[in-house]
């Protein structure tokens, strides 16, 4: 298993290279300084701004933590979002980190692991209505250009497809695999154990609450569309105009994409190729979406660096802490 990801990752990083190659590396980091210090430093702080968005749609679905725990809950996402973009391999890892952020805080790990199974389930909901948003962007485009049955739409389709059949897999199988995870935690790793029992209790008290997990998928579809609207923002940096309709469905497209290639390590060459493919059709010259590929890798390392290093600071502090206290 570990070898095929090694294998997947390294095509995808001689795609996303030959791709650059091929475009010409000068007229893609051409593109690339365009957006210049400042254009790059609100493009960052912007994407820090989403967080809001996520850390709070967690929270949502965590009944009965304190309003001031929210900050807690957006630190785990930046934690669980940094180590999923910037850790090689590390998807499932990162959403691990992410609940051990909670906890680490304060928060019951049950509750962490819980309203962190819920989260998943509500950030899908709402990524699968963001790519029909991008479905039906596409084919307005399409059917202007005389180009209805692009052989892209039913690409778009599988992926979608691919995507709802994963959340309904998903959603069916949680409870039974929070159980299995939990005997086997018993079994090997006795002292972990008592973090996971009771997590599918509460997993199932939290769908009870269908207001909270409505508010949590219309928060993260805002979050979707927020990270979307980043991306037009930088491109306007760059000097390069296109409407915030076209650049949501590229990134909506991009989604689909992604998932439907969801077993190469963060999408290395899947997003490269994605963003030179589709923003053609949306006005993006290739070194111009290839450009923008980079810049959000750009933006993942500045923000999930030094995230990662904070996280690994107070785990170092917790570790200390018991042996200097006597």
């Amino acid at each position: 298993m570990k070898l095929s990801l090694f294998v997947a990752a390294g095509v995808g990083l001689l795609v996303a290279i030959g791709l650059v190659a091929y475009f010409g590396v000068g007229a893609v980091f051409s593109s690339v300084a365009a957006i210049g210090w400042f254009g790059f430093a609100s493009f960052v702080a912007y994407g820090l701004g989403v967080y809001l968005l996520l850390g709070s749609a967690w929270w949502v679905v965590a009944p009965g933590e304190l309003l001031r725990r929210i900050r807690t809950f957006i630190w785990g996402r930046m934690v669980r979002e940094s180590a999923a973009e910037v850790l090689p391999l590390s998807t499932l890892g990162g959403v691990v980190i992410g609940a051990r952020a909670l906890a680490v805080r304060g928060v019951d790990p049950v509750m962490a692991n819980a309203s962190l199974a819920v989260d998943l389930v509500t950030e899908i909901l709402a990524q699968i209505a963001f790519m029909v948003l991008g479905l039906v962007l596409l084919i307005v485009r399409l059917a202007d250009h005389a180009r209805w049955n692009d052989p892209l739409i039913l690409l778009v389709v599988v992926g979608l497809l691919l995507t709802m059949g994963g959340a309904g897999v998903f959603v069916a199988a949680q409870q039974k695999a929070l159980r299995f995870v939990h005997r086997m935690a018993e079994r090997f790793f006795p002292a972990a154990a008592d973090n996971l029992s009771g997590v599918g209790e509460k997993v199932g008290e939290i769908y009870q609450q269908s207001g909270r997990l409505a508010l949590a998928v219309a928060m993260h579809a805002a979050a979707w569309v927020a990270s979307a609207v980043g991306s037009w923002i930088a491109l306007r940096f760059m000097g390069v105009h296109v409407s915030v309709l076209a650049v949501i469905a590229i990134e909506s497209l991009l989604a689909t994409a992604r998932s439907a290639a969801f077993m190469v390590p963060n999408g290395v060459g899947v997003q490269e190729g994605g963003y030179a493919l589709i923003g053609v059709l949306f006005g993006l010259s290739p070194e111009t979406a290839l450009a923008l590929s980079l810049l959000k890798r750009a933006r993942d390392l500045t923000i999930g660096v030094p995230t990662l290093l904070l996280w690994q600071a107070q785990e170092g502090r917790r570790l200390v802490r018991p042996r200097a206290s006597p």
